[in-house]
């Protein structure tokens, strides 16, 4: 039986719910300086590339449907987990989850598991890789006061050619926790990011399972950001990330001009950019369609001021992001 959900004021009538109308409302969240999340650490932190677009992330929100409950939550279907999806090999230390809790009262644990990704599904698959220590639910943020929860980890965690990240719902009362999201209306979707696990303990897409309007899918990515280690693709090597391999800028700390060298798997239209922490882009540059095959694309940072960047090689809504200093 598929999920329905609707943006505020929406009516969806479902066949197998004998066309109950189902009203869901959204709320948004203005999250400035998403991208502070990242320098605050040693290693990488990840996020949906979505999130990287200002436009996106910083207009982060939740699904709710009358009835229902919290798409991403312990909603009335009884789901268990609610996972994000990303990219490369390595290892995982910890996961930054933008997490809230309805009841803050309750006693429940929550935690944060690490899943291999099923080649067939290209979903979360098998026994977790590894769990998070616990989070009591009475000690995750609420609505009112919305933050991120650390959740960590024995030892790091190690995954290879992609993972999936998961929060682990609180067990109890419907609705005792759920996780923002993107705004499925501002937020460009190119891929089953998101995943859940049901009653029935299987996984699916949230993708094919949730509507915002009558057969339209529900296209969000969600706010879990692992911090992890990444064995980043460099050019020259047999290993692409999202079809995308990326070196680190030469020279770095970088003084007047800085290079940094690229390789794509397949052809693509493709942008170079620089952005601060704020998330403000101080450099674009279209390098135009390039073929398979290595390319270099180099840059005046002296008009920059000192400090601590992000540059990103896009290709055909396919990104890699790697951090940089300004000396």
């Amino acid at each position: 039986m598929k999920k329905i959900t609707v943006l505020a004021i929406a009516l969806l009538f479902v066949a197998s719910m004998g066309f109950a109308q189902r009203i869901a409302t959204q709320s948004n969240y203005q999250v400035k300086n998403l991208i502070e999340l990242s320098q605050a650490k040693v290693i990488d932190t990840l996020m949906p590339t979505s999130m990287l677009d200002t436009a996106c992330g910083n207009h982060l929100t939740y699904y709710h449907g009358a009835g229902m409950g919290y798409v991403a939550g312990n909603n009335s279907y009884g789901d268990l987990e609610k996972a994000q999806k990303y990219y490369g090999t390595g290892t995982v230390s910890e996961v930054l989850g933008f997490v809230l809790t309805n009841t803050p009262t309750s006693s429940s644990n929550t935690y944060v598991k690490i899943y291999a990704i099923s080649p067939t599904t290209k979903g979360p698959t098998g026994t977790a890789l590894g769990t998070s220590t616990a989070v009591l639910c009475s000690a995750l943020p609420t609505l009112a006061a919305p933050a991120y929860t650390s959740f960590t980890f024995g030892s790091p965690v190690s995954f290879t050619n992609g993972f999936a990240c998961s929060f682990v719902m609180p067990t109890g009362a419907t609705d005792t926790a759920f996780v923002i999201t993107t705004n499925a209306s501002r937020c460009t979707w190119t891929d089953s990011l998101s995943w859940e696990m049901e009653s029935d303990a299987n996984w699916y897409s949230i993708n094919s399972m949730w509507q915002s309007a009558p057969s339209v899918p529900l296209k969000i990515d969600l706010a879990l950001f692992p911090v992890a280690d990444l064995a980043i693709a460099v050019p020259g090597s047999d290993q692409y990330f999202d079809g995308i391999q990326m070196s680190q800028n030469m020279p770095n700390p970088a003084v007047g001009m800085t290079s940094v060298e690229y390789a794509l798997q397949t052809p693509g239209n493709v942008t170079f950019e620089v952005f601060d922490l704020s998330g403000k882009k101080s450099v674009v540059i279209n390098d135009g369609y390039q073929l398979t095959g290595n390319h270099k694309v180099t840059f005046d940072c002296s008009k920059l001021s000192k400090g601590v960047y992000y540059y990103s090689i896009i290709s055909d809504n396919k990104r890699m992001t790697k951090k940089m200093v300004i000396d």
